[in-house]
């Protein structure tokens, strides 16, 4: 059987990126929110507006949220995956000692 080595600065770097592409779509959340209130409030009306307010606060508002959350989950999973392989090479190594 093959030795299995893992590369745990690859793995926080994926957690790192997860973390960041959550701030980001975070950043993204304020942006969609100011836009909205801003259509919201008049700054394009009629049919247009509506539409376009709908699928900000209906489809893109929710989505990104979904995917921020994704984000989230992912970067604690890495984490989560990067300690417990850490801690069983930790014993592992131990019993050679």
């Amino acid at each position: 059987m093959a030795d299995v080595i893992m590369d745990y600065g690859m793995m926080e770097e994926m957690r790192q990126a997860f973390a960041a592409a959550s701030q980001q779509l975070g950043d993204n959340l304020s942006g969609l929110n100011l836009i909205g209130g801003l259509v919201d409030g008049g700054a394009l009306v009629g049919k247009g507006g509506q539409k376009l307010s709908d699928l900000i606060n209906n489809g893109i508002i929710p989505f990104t949220k979904q995917l921020q959350e994704k984000m989230d989950e992912l970067a604690q999973d890495v984490d989560g995956a990067r300690a417990f392989l850490e801690e069983g090479d930790s014993t592992a190594a131990s019993r050679f000692k």
